[in-house]
């Protein structure tokens, strides 16, 4: 019996480098998990109960247990068999490693990922959207537009928010939690919130009031209360493309501040 391989040799790490992987369920040949990262992280789903491997550590969510990924790797050996480890692309630099990634978990339906993939603005899409995405214009950045934040969600967090209506889950899966700096919360009063997906403002929200959000992080985090912005305010920035600045390659931040020239 072949002993399931739990890491890589020194030698090995040091020379792949960064990579992206998949995790493959062998009952039935299907990708469940696609992850970036180095050295022995690809191995790190399956050790999950262990502290450090070969002198990496990894840290674990205290409701790892329940979730579907490690639910699928225990069923995997449960059923005697091992996990399938597949190191698609190695010798990476970061960037190239996040945008592999992205397009792998955009192309396969079914992962275990909580994260869909990255970078919204140029994921998978079909040539009908692409075509009307790009013939939409910019706002500009005025000295007359109001302060606002943009706020960049995607349209799975809005398919799975509260509401009774698309309207409303939009106004719920944008209006928080976020976590912002010390400086951003010095500046998190501005009245007016854009809504981008795929870096098109959905809507455009006027704040009643921005309040912490219960509970003790490390990073402070606040949530707004507000409305529909007013008709002559989101003809400004609603249903148009968010400038380029706000959109740069490889940015993860979701909570921007807006600002003018």
């Amino acid at each position: 019996m072949i002993t399931e391989m739990d890491h890589f040799s020194k030698e090995v790490c040091a020379a792949i480098g960064c990579y992206v992987y998949r995790l493959i369920d062998p009952r039935n040949g299907l990708t469940f998990y696609v992850g970036k990262g180095k050295g022995n992280r690809v191995f790190a789903h399956v050790n999950e109960a262990v502290s450090s491997i070969d002198g990496e550590t990894f840290d674990w969510p205290k409701n790892s247990d329940d979730s579907f990924k490690l639910q699928t790797i225990k069923d995997i050996h449960n059923a005697k068999l091992e996990v399938i480890y597949i190191i698609q692309r190695w010798g990476l630099d970061d960037d190239t490693a996040f945008q592999v990634e992205g397009a792998l978990i955009d192309a396969y339906f079914g992962l275990t990922n909580k994260i869909g993939g990255h970078n919204g603005e140029n994921g998978a899409c079909n040539a009908e959207w692409l075509e009307a995405h790009f013939k939409k214009e910019a706002y500009a950045d005025s000295p007359a537009n109001p302060a606002y934040i943009i706020v960049k969600i995607r349209w799975d967090t809005v398919n799975n928010a509260a509401g009774h209506n698309q309207a409303e889950r939009l106004y719920n899966a944008c209006r928080g939690c976020w976590a912002i700096s010390a400086w951003e919360a010095e500046h998190v009063s501005r009245p007016y919130v854009l809504c981008a997906i795929d870096g098109v403002v959905q809507e455009v929200f006027h704040v009643e009031k921005w309040s912490p959000a219960n509970g003790i992080q490390k990073k402070p985090k606040f949530i707004f209360t507000g409305s529909v912005a007013e008709e002559n305010v989101r003809k400004i920035f609603k249903d148009k493309k968010l400038p380029d600045r706000y959109c740069k390659k490889g940015s993860q931040s979701s909570f921007l501040l807006g600002r003018c020239e």
